[in-house]
């Protein structure tokens, strides 16, 4: 049992030293050294697997972008860059969702026409 949850991205292995002893005899104290030569003593390294507790960040929070209307389709527009501190984390994925696109009609008594993907 531990006595608060551990964190894999701080702590990633521990040691645990077994001692054995008869009922009779004196407990060790607490704390003694690790003496491999010592037979009743064994050394146990307790591996901490990750789980996904962190969210990926990215280097910006809000990122807003215009493209005129003549822009070549396929062309690159913006380059997003994440990381999670996970250690095994998942590739980072993401999708763009309510996003507006604005045109002004400058024919059109100056009427906004708003086109959205959702």
């Amino acid at each position: 049992m531990v006595q608060k949850r551990i964190d894999r991205e701080k702590i990633d292995k521990f040691t645990l030293t077994i001692k054995v002893s008869k009922p009779s005899e004196p407990v060790t104290e607490f704390g003694e050294p690790y003496n491999y030569q010592d037979l009743s003593q064994t050394q146990v390294t307790i591996l901490i697997e990750d789980i996904d507790d962190n969210p990926p960040a990215f280097d910006n929070s809000n990122y807003v972008l215009g493209a005129r209307g003549n822009t070549d389709v396929d062309t690159e527009l913006l380059v997003l860059h994440a990381s999670d501190p996970d250690a095994s984390s998942s590739p980072i994925t993401y999708s763009i969702k309510n996003m507006a696109f604005i045109r002004v009609c400058i024919f059109c008594d100056l009427k906004i026409r708003i086109f959205q993907i959702l």
